[in-house]
């Protein structure tokens, strides 16, 4: 387990270390990771889920630990600051001065926002699969390439100044003046989360449940900054409308994330401020007191220009709901008002709808969604995904963010969209009492709502591909529950007529299926992770070869070492050799 830096500094360190710990915090506000390698210890810094995670997932860490250490290498061996770049994004190592073997590694950072073709040859790259936003697992993974930090134009030298700054006094080196100007790039490079920033504002002033921080006189100068003289009080919510119009998908998702960055600045114009509905619509909340005519007229005129941006610039048709004009009632309401006037137009295909005071509260919003999950699966299943979360965006509003209150509404919601295709017969009543297993067993270890979220988007995804191509959805999920399985067992015996028993198919089938889908035999599939696992044993530990094998699901010495020489090129002798040599050498 990684230990806090601050207990390797020295105790004549202790002022600039102080300072050191100040600067730490922003490292958490950029949500960038950060290691301090002293010697063979590593301490970690800033941690978070980033899209490394799915290298490790999909067994590209010993690429990714050999760039590593190539990167550390040459900066302690330089000694100074050094930049890599591995499968699309950069990383810093900084060498610390006057240490001996003491280094801070951080990323993964981009320089750029990505493109579609960065995206598909990413994901291809780490999973051998074209990526499609229907797969949940590549959803995520786009997710998570939009989230990185993108330091762009003279951002990544600030950084790297800035973190080299933060070493220096890590170290015990420096003062005042290094902290000033650790603390002025600072403020440069918190630019390029400003986007988040105000999106998590607007996210809280709308949750009741954390809205009361923004009424409190400590917030007036966050307010002001972001253009507001006070807390907003009128909501406007835009939709995408999800036309399939030949767009590529992927294209298509990166436009919605541009277009929701682009409102933030748009927003300040209407001295409003932008939130974001998922990843297909945008909020804005509207400051300034206003008769229900000035209202009508500044909701008007910010629709206008919103639906005129998005379309010249985006190519996207969106759909907007207000707000009632004149009610008085908390804004978390009127957001519920205008994300349900919303929903009204984008069902309508109107251009704007105003919202009615009458409105019921969002209970009401979750349930009207709710019922349309069960009519877009029936009736048009390319638009439950994007209608699945709408009623996500309803039920975090209802349910204030409790993990049993949202677990609960999303159990009805799915419920609702599977009526459909458990009629049709794509999805067998056995089948679906399997998929709500499995999601009572991921709701139970999910640590978070973003968890217990992400695993209802992949049973969705399934039942959008279920309605769609229930054929080979069936198989799809077959194959991932048999996969999941030879993940979790490698280590064992492992027989193809085993596992293709657990996949539901004949053994010859089960076999052309694995092949179609992963490029690969079932056995050349398993020998890979076997000798994967042995890698990392071989380089991280002190067993012997023999009980690596074993380990690894090797039950004979021989075959291990054959299977290891064919894979790799040399005995798993060898290659431990070979990598203590690499890194004494590094």
């Amino acid at each position: 387990m990684a230990r806090r830096a601050r207990s390797i500094l020295p105790a004549a360190a202790a002022a600039p270390a102080t300072l050191a710990q100040i600067l730490g915090y922003r490292f958490h506000a950029l949500g960038i990771g950060v290691t301090l390698r002293a010697g063979k210890d590593w301490h970690a810094i800033s941690t978070g889920e980033s899209v490394v995670s799915f290298e490790f997932e999909h067994g590209k860490d010993m690429e990714r630990l050999a760039y590593s250490r190539r990167l550390m290498a040459r900066a302690e061996t330089k000694g100074k600051s050094m930049v890599g770049e591995h499968a699309g994004f950069y990383d810093l190592v900084v060498p610390i001065r006057k240490t001996h073997d003491h280094v801070l590694i951080t990323g993964p950072f981009a320089r750029a926002r990505p493109t579609s073709a960065d995206v598909i040859v990413r994901w291809r790259w780490i999973t051998g699969r074209q990526g499609h936003p229907s797969a949940a697992e590549f959803r995520r993974y786009l997710s998570m390439t939009l989230a990185t930090l993108t330091l762009e134009g003279s951002l990544p030298n600030r950084y790297q100044r800035f973190v080299e700054c933060y070493a220096e006094l890590l170290s015990g080196q420096g003062g005042a003046e290094l902290f000033a100007e650790a603390s002025a790039h600072a403020i440069e490079i918190d630019r390029a989360r400003a986007v988040e920033g105000v999106w998590n504002a607007a996210r809280e002033m709308v949750d009741e449940t954390r809205a009361s921080r923004w009424r409190s006189p400590q917030m007036k100068n966050d307010l002001t900054r972001m253009g507001l003289s006070g807390l907003p009080e009128h909501v406007m919510v835009a939709l995408v409308a999800g036309r399939d119009d030949g767009t590529d998908p992927v294209e298509r998702l990166l436009r919605q994330d541009a277009f929701q960055r682009a409102c933030v600045a748009l927003a300040r114009t209407e001295r409003a401020i932008a939130g974001r509905v998922g990843d297909h619509g945008v909020t804005l909340l509207v400051g300034g007191q206003r008769s229900s005519a000035a209202t009508r007229r500044a909701f008007e005129r910010a629709c206008d220009r919103i639906t005129a941006r998005a379309l010249e610039d985006f190519g996207l048709s969106i759909h907007v709901g207000t707000s009632a004009p004149g009610t008085h009632v908390p804004l978390g309401q009127r957001y519920g008002q205008a994300l349900a006037a919303a929903e009204r137009a984008f069902s309508r295909g109107s251009r704007m709808v105003i919202g009615e005071p009458s409105t019921v509260r969002s209970l009401s919003l979750v349930r009207q969604l709710r019922s349309q999950l069960a009519m877009a699966t029936e009736r048009q299943p390319r638009t439950l995904l994007a209608t699945f979360e709408r009623y996500i965006e309803a039920v975090n509003l209802q349910a204030g963010y409790r993990m049993d209150l949202v677990q609960a509404h999303l159990e009805a919601g799915l419920d609702q969209a599977a009526r459909a295709v458990l009629t049709t017969g794509a999805l067998g009543a056995k089948d679906y009492l399997t998929m709500c297993d499995d999601l009572e067993r991921v709701a139970r270890e999910a640590a978070t709502v973003k968890d217990l979220v992400a695993a209802y988007r992949l049973a969705i995804s399934d039942l959008v591909e279920l309605a769609e191509r229930p054929v080979h959805a069936a198989q799809d999920r077959s194959l991932r529950r048999a996969m999941t399985f030879v993940q979790q067992h490698f280590a064992e015996p492992l027989a193809v007529a085993q596992v293709a028993r657990i996949a539901g198919f004949a053994p010859a089938y089960f076999g052309q299926l694995f092949k179609r889908r992963e490029r690969t035999t079932f056995q050349v599939y398993v020998r890979a992770l076997r000798i994967e696992h042995a890698k990392q044993l071989l380089t991280g530990t002190q067993l012997t070869t023999e009980r690596i094998g074993q380990l690894s699901g090797f039950a004979e010495r021989h075959y291990f070492y054959r299977a290891f020489k064919l894979v790799t090129g040399a005995t798993p002798h060898e290659y431990r050799t070979s990598s203590a040599d690499q890194g004494a050498t590094e």
